[in-house]
C-alpha cells in the first residue's frame, strides 16, 4: 500500500509539472517573439514627431540664414561705399557664422532623426530579447527534470510490483502452512505445544466431532 500511494503521489506530481512546464514554455516563447519584434521595430522605427520637428528647425535654419546673408552682403556694399561702419559689417558676418553653424547643426539633427531609433532604444531592445532567450532556456532544462520525475516514477512502479510479489508469496506460504481439520469438531486436547517438531502425518491434536453426539443414561 505504501509503494503504491508512493507511486500515485509522483504521477500527481508528475502530471502537475508537466503543466505548468507547458505554461512556462509557452509564455517564454511568446515572451521571446514580443522582444524580438520590438527589437525590429527599434531598429526600423523612425520618430514621426522626431523627424517632423527636425525638418522645421531646419526649415528656420535655412530662414534665418539667408535673411543673414542677405544683411551681410548689403552691409558690405555699404561698408564699401563707406556708408556704414567697418563694426556693423563685423556684426553683420558675425550674425551669418552664427546662423550657419545652426542651419549646419539642424541638418546633422534631421539625418539622425531620419535614421530611426536612437541607439540607446535599439541597445535596450536586443538586451529584452537576450533575457527572453535566457528565460527560455532555463524553461527547456524543466524536460530534463520531468524525465527525471519519470524515472522516479518507474523506481516506485518496479517497487510496487516487487512488494506485491512478495504479498502472493507471503500468501502461498501461509496457505500451505494452514491445518484444516477433516471433519468439523471441537479440540478436545492438544498433543504438541508451540515450537515442537512435528513429522509429516503425526497427530497434534484429538479432535471431537459433534455432528453427531450419543448420551448415555445409566
Amino acid at each position: 500500500h505504501q509503494a503504491t500511494a508512493a507511486r500515485r503521489q509522483a504521477e500527481s506530481e508528475y502530471a502537475r509539472a508537466v503543466v505548468e512546464t507547458d505554461a512556462v514554455l509557452q509564455q517564454a516563447r511568446a515572451r521571446l517573439a514580443s522582444a524580438v519584434a520590438g527589437e525590429r521595430k527599434a531598429r526600423s522605427f523612425t520618430r514621426t514627431q522626431e523627424l517632423r520637428q527636425a525638418e522645421d528647425a531646419l526649415a528656420q535654419a535655412q530662414a534665418e540664414e539667408r535673411l543673414a546673408r542677405q544683411e551681410a552682403d548689403r552691409y558690405a556694399a555699404l561698408a564699401a561705399q563707406g556708408a556704414v561702419a567697418q563694426q556693423v559689417l563685423d556684426r553683420a558676418r558675425t550674425a551669418l557664422e552664427v546662423a550657419v553653424a545652426r542651419r549646419q547643426g539642424a541638418e546633422q539633427a534631421l539625418s539622425l532623426a531620419r535614421a530611426g531609433a536612437r541607439p540607446e532604444d535599439i541597445a535596450a531592445a536586443a538586451t529584452k530579447v537576450d533575457e527572453a532567450r535566457a528565460a527560455l532556456r532555463i524553461a527547456g532544462t524543466r524536460d530534463a527534470r520531468l524525465a527525471m520525475m519519470r524515472r522516479q516514477i518507474e523506481g516506485l512502479a518496479a517497487q510496487e510490483a516487487r512488494a506485491a510479489a512478495v504479498v502472493r508469496q507471503a500468501r502461498l506460504i501461509l496457505r500451505k502452512h494452514r491445518i484444516t481439520a477433516p471433519f468439523a469438531g471441537r479440540i478436545l486436547a492438544a498433543l504438541v505445544d508451540t515450537g515442537d517438531p512435528v513429522a509429516p502425518g503425526a497427530p497434534i491434536v484429538r479432535i471431537g466431532q459433534i455432528s453427531r453426539v450419543r448420551v448415555v443414561f445409566s
